[in-house]
């Protein structure tokens, strides 16, 4: 089948609405999440995915975007960070 061919598309699954900006998530994030974080001094909003630290108990987050190559540890009552309002589903292309 050629990309982006229609035959086997069902658009029924996928929707602008399946986010709603509006919903406060109200839970700290667990690995797999993915978030926005900003440290002290710098105003660029970072796009991290929540991980399981390598060593010990607690979190650490990687760079989505590659913007930095680090594990660097997480605490999510200490750092500042939101939720990214971003999907899981990718919508196909038509």
């Amino acid at each position: 089948m050629v990309p982006g061919a229609a035959a086997d598309s069902d658009d029924s699954d996928y929707s602008d609405d399946d986010v709603d900006v509006d919903v406060k998530i109200d839970r700290d994030p667990v690995a797999g999440d993915v978030i926005l974080i900003t440290w002290e001094g710098d105003d660029e909003e970072y796009l991290c995915k929540v991980e399981d630290a390598k060593r010990g108990n607690g979190l650490q987050i990687v760079s989505s975007d590659l913007s930095f190559k680090e594990r660097l540890e997480f605490n999510p009552d200490e750092d500042v960070w939101r939720f990214s309002r971003g999907t899981t589903k990718a919508k196909p292309k038509k």
